[in-house]
């Protein structure tokens, strides 16, 4: 969902968005972003602190939600809490050197940091869009010593034992079922 920043409302001290789960904006944002992980009655809090130099704009702020997640080692579904820090500067397209086209060019870690909007206002909601997805997890955990599901009868481990034993080494290592490690 757009949110036009323009650069005449910014004031010289700067422009504070307060987030919460009340603003429609923001949940509409998170819904987009998330899809089928978003949790409609979660808590939302955070905040963009927006400044002006010269042309330059810089964006500051945190915003704090949870997501619907399934553990990927137990498959249990959970609540994960998610939190975001952002720093961002946007700068004029027309300042943006396009002349090395055809030259592979390295990026550090600050260029990630940076953005290029066009004309006299900047869309809020496509950068917030972008770093709600780029924090969605690769992997969730339910709990930092999950146990996961045994590999042979696929009982939760964190919930019961199993009397499963793994009979199935891999013939490769076997030699190494005898290895005693020197103590000193």
């Amino acid at each position: 969902m757009r949110r036009d920043v323009w650069l005449h409302d910014i004031p010289e001290q700067g422009l504070i968005f307060d987030l919460s789960a009340s603003d429609d904006w923001i949940c509409s944002v998170l819904q987009q972003a998330l899809g089928d992980l978003y949790i409609s009655q979660c808590n939302v809090s955070g905040n963009v602190n927006i400044q002006l130099f010269d042309d330059n704009i810089h964006l500051a702020g945190g915003l704090n939600y949870s997501i619907k997640a399934e553990c990927s080692c137990c498959l249990v579904d959970f609540t994960m809490p998610i939190s975001i820090a952002m720093q961002s500067v946007l700068i004029p397209s027309h300042v943006h050197d396009t002349t090395n086209t055809e030259e592979d060019v390295e990026l550090v870690r600050g260029d990630l940091e940076i953005a290029y909007y066009d004309g006299d206002c900047f869309d809020l909601g496509h950068l917030m869009h972008e770093q709600i997805v780029l924090a969605i997890p690769m992997k969730c955990i339910c709990q930092d010593d999950c146990k996961g599901l045994c590999s042979s009868c696929g009982i939760d481990l964190n919930k019961e034992t199993c009397s499963c034993q793994d009979m199935n080494i891999d013939p490769r290592w076997e030699n190494l079922k005898g290895f005693k490690p020197v103590t000193k």
